[in-house]
């Protein structure tokens, strides 16, 4: 019993440093970020949206709610039999390869099926679309097909890359959900012209959620990463190894 409990913790303040880097990782760039856009329109006279929530206080309210749900969702993960964590990571990651990848697709068609007369822009923001998006998928199918390995070294590679990508989509989602909620200003000094943003700071709520739902999946396979390194099987004499063909 005080074997088990030390190895829980062990593993968990491994996972709570990888949560906490995760979420520094996003949360950081994303309150530069909006910092930096406030700045900028109070110096033209403007104010940010701040229905439902301010805008300046949404990186600290996003960074608390997602590191205690992470760090929740990570000691559940961890009293989880290694069989459950492993499916729990394959559907995790093989989800969001397939929303990635349908997506893409779905762009990728469109911009080759549109009307005649239809805006060449439309066409092209598409096709740009596209790309990240299947690139991302065939990322997330990497980090599928390596969770599957019998390899503990493949797994960490595969928790990696998961991670790192989890965090740029979240990070791009947050920072075009900035530009959403703030007022668009252009024009010239003469001519100024003053957008308010219709929507408040909703497109910060939806990009958070995302963002949440994004790194949420990467707690299944950093937490599986974790496990299947530090509970490598250890060769018995005359046995083999006592956990062979079970992970």
């Amino acid at each position: 019993m005080v074997t088990t409990f030390t190895t829980f913790r062990r593993e968990y303040i491994l996972i709570a440093a990888i949560v906490l880097v995760t979420v520094a990782a996003v949360v950081i760039p994303f309150a530069w970020d909006t910092s930096s856009s406030v700045q900028n329109l109070e110096s033209h006279g403007l104010t940010p949206s701040t229905h439902p929530i301010d805008t300046t206080s949404a990186p600290v309210v996003f960074a608390a709610i997602a590191c205690i749900l992470l760090l929740a969702t990570s000691g559940l993960l961890l009293t989880l039999p290694r069989a459950a964590a492993r499916r729990i990571a394959i559907i995790g990651a093989g989800a969001e390869t397939v929303i990635l990848l349908g997506l893409g697709a779905a762009s990728l068609v469109s911009a080759y099926t549109l009307p005649a007369n239809s805006d060449a822009l439309v066409g092209l923001a598409l096709l740009v679309i596209s790309g990240p998006l299947l690139a991302g998928g065939i990322v997330y199918l990497a980090v599928t097909l390596l969770i599957r390995s019998q390899s503990a070294g493949w797994r960490v590679a595969a928790a990696i890359l998961d991670s790192a990508l989890a965090w740029i989509i979240a990070l791009l989602a947050l920072h075009i959900a900035t530009n959403a909620s703030m007022p668009f200003w252009a024009g010239t000094a003469r001519n100024p012209i003053y957008n308010p943003a219709p929507y408040g700071t909703w497109p910060l709520l939806e990009a958070g959620l995302l963002a949440l739902f994004v790194l949420a999946g990467t707690v299944a396979v950093d937490v599986y990463a974790v496990r299947a390194r530090s509970r490598m099987p250890v060769a018995q004499p005359g046995k083999g190894y006592p956990d062979s063909g079970q992970i």
